[in-house]
């Protein structure tokens, strides 16, 4: 049997794993396309590998704060439903 306590650090654990993922994939992009945005065939290229980086900034950004409040919920379930099998029992 799993406690409640471990089925919610595996579920942030795998939750946590996609995120990094994610957050690895974006940061390839972002290293790709900052080698374009300085060193781009002409400067339309470069101006739009500029505007690509700005938006996968973001991107990465946002994704890091999603695996920060993944804990965050995920304990605060975690702390719910141990109260509710307390008061159960």
């Amino acid at each position: 049997m799993v406690s409640v306590r471990d089925y919610y650090q595996a579920k942030t654990r795998i939750e946590q794993q996609a995120i990094d993922q994610e957050l690895a994939a974006k940061r390839q992009e972002l290293s790709a396309q900052s080698t374009v945005a300085v060193g781009g065939k002409d400067e339309t290229q470069r101006l739009r590998a500029k505007a690509e980086v700005k938006k996968l900034e973001g991107e990465i950004t946002v994704l890091n704060m999603k695996r920060g409040e993944a804990e965050i919920a995920n304990a605060h379930a975690a702390a719910k439903a141990e109260k509710e099998l307390a008061d159960e029992l």
